[in-house]
């Protein structure tokens, strides 16, 4: 597993990027997405860095 990034917080434990134990992402960067067409909220919004774990 690579190390974890401090800048990136997570807290979805089955995210494949996620380090267990300290909500960190262990990217480099991510990339920020809508599930909407146009985002009027948090929940609009999601991590289109995500991967599930296998």
């Amino acid at each position: 597993m690579s190390e974890k990034n401090d800048s990136i917080k997570c807290s979805v434990d089955t995210c494949r990027h996620n380090m267990p134990g300290e909500k960190c992402c262990t990217l480099d960067s991510i990339s920020v997405g809508c599930s909407t067409s146009k985002a009027t909220s948090c929940e609009c919004t999601e991590c289109d860095s995500f991967s599930m774990n296998s």
